[in-house]
């Protein structure tokens, strides 16, 4: 237990120094805002309603999971 940390820095580290991880963080957000917005119609829905919002967020799961889970087994 006492590496756990040691290891988990490394993984984090290795992960944040890949470009395409924030290229990832990137395009989730702009599709995100875009279904959420555009798509959803967030902003004429009630206030206290954010159905409209996350209704897509499994369709957003299915696709970039498998993406962000592919950049995690990369070594430098």
């Amino acid at each position: 237990m006492k590496r756990l940390p040691v290891i988990f820095k490394r993984q984090l580290s290795n992960y944040l120094s890949n470009p395409a991880t924030y290229f990832g963080i990137v395009i989730f957000l702009i599709v995100n805002t875009a279904l959420g917005f555009h798509i959803g119609n967030f902003l004429e829905k009630p206030p206290a309603n954010l159905h409209a919002f996350f209704q897509f967020h499994p369709w957003l799961y299915l696709f970039f999971i498998p993406f962000i889970s592919t950049l995690g087994g990369r070594e430098n």
